[in-house]
């Protein structure tokens, strides 16, 4: 898939029902390399990272974009993937609401205030490992 050819709520339309597929064994990616950081592991149905000590159905960017043939020139995860990861991690967090979704596709929508102070608040604490990666969100 090229970039110019699908929209966000495509991407992450196809983030989800391929995390999804894999949670339910419908579909394999290949194994996480034993020695990466939890703060870039998922563990699927979900999309935050951190997932710690849980070994069944896990997966990184890396793995769901060699799925997906989302990889750069490099073979790593495509900045469309990864941004589609974030917007998903920060929607399942509660930082930002499937709304401001829409404003990422041209449509007005402004956050509100308690998306946030919670997303402030797990910004602060370190939930996220790919500083600078993430959309911020300003009132």
């Amino acid at each position: 898939m090229e970039d110019w050819e699908t929209s966000l709520p495509v991407v992450l339309d196809t983030i989800k029902v391929t995390v999804k597929a894999f949670a339910e064994g419908k579909v394999e990616f290949e194994p996480v390399p034993e020695k990466t950081r939890t703060g870039y592991i998922r563990q699927a149905p979900e999309f935050a990272t951190g997932c710690g000590e849980h070994l069944l159905h896990i997966y990184t960017a890396a793995t769901l974009g060699e799925f997906l043939g989302w990889l750069d020139a490099d073979g790593h995860a495509s900045k469309r993937l990864l941004h589609g990861l974030n917007a998903l991690e920060l929607i399942e967090l509660d930082c930002m609401q499937a709304l401001h979704v829409a404003a990422a596709t041209g449509q007005h929508a402004s956050p509100t205030a308690g998306s946030i102070a919670t997303c402030g608040n797990s910004l602060e604490s370190g939930l996220f490992p790919h500083e600078g990666t993430l959309p911020r969100l300003t009132p």
